[in-house]
């Protein structure tokens, strides 16, 4: 399916057709696809505006940057699209994308923030260490699974003390986080940390 057959097809009545036509325009890579492509996002089927986010994901640019920024914190209640928009700009490893993800970090929504750790990890990297130190504090249990995870594969050993207290988190999803985290990181701090955790544990 070539790119002016897909455009046409976006408008087809089966959702079918307009899935498949949002993954050929994808498959361009074409930046001129990218407004039609924001328009799918808006696409009454479940799954289009999730393929549409994944097709911006695999062009990349500016346009693309900016509506998956838009997807990800929007009001709307479709977290399996936010999550998709989270995912494709992990997939554009476009670093402009990090300001308004640590700007989304403050959102007032838990699943914003929540959605905004893994690519704001990814794309930010060391610049991120802050933000995702903080991170461990959110109200939000989400959030604090997220930051623990992203700060282990960083591997920064300046977080395995903040990662030691998370171990003592009220969610255990945050704690197994830490856990696994610490493992990761590894070294004699990490170990002594762990070995504590498990006696108290009474492990």
């Amino acid at each position: 399916m070539n790119a002016a057959d897909a455009l046409r097809k976006l408008k087809h009545a089966d959702p079918e057709v307009r899935r498949e036509a949002v993954e050929a325009l994808g498959d361009t890579e074409d930046p001129a696809v990218i407004p039609a492509l924001v328009m799918a996002l808006r696409d009454e089927d479940e799954l289009v505006p999730q393929l549409a986010a994944m097709a911006l994901g695999r062009i990349g640019g500016p346009g693309a940057v900016a509506a998956l920024v838009d997807t990800l914190t929007g009001a709307h209640e479709d977290e399996f699209l936010r999550a998709a928009a989270a995912e494709a700009l992990v997939s554009t490893q476009d670093g402009t994308a990090f300001e308004p993800l640590l700007k989304a970090m403050k959102h007032s929504k838990p699943t914003v923030r929540a959605e905004a750790v893994w690519p704001l990890a990814v794309l930010g990297e060391r610049r991120a260490f802050p933000a995702l130190l903080e991170a461990l504090n959110d109200s939000y249990g989400g959030v604090r699974r997220s930051a623990a995870q992203e700060l282990g594969r960083i591997g920064n050993a300046a977080a395995v003390e903040a990662l030691g207290g998370a171990m003592q988190d009220d969610d255990s999803t945050v704690r197994d986080a830490a856990i696994e985290a610490l493992h990761r990181l590894g070294g004699p701090k990490a170990a002594a940390l762990l070995a504590q955790h498990e006696r108290a544990e009474g492990g």
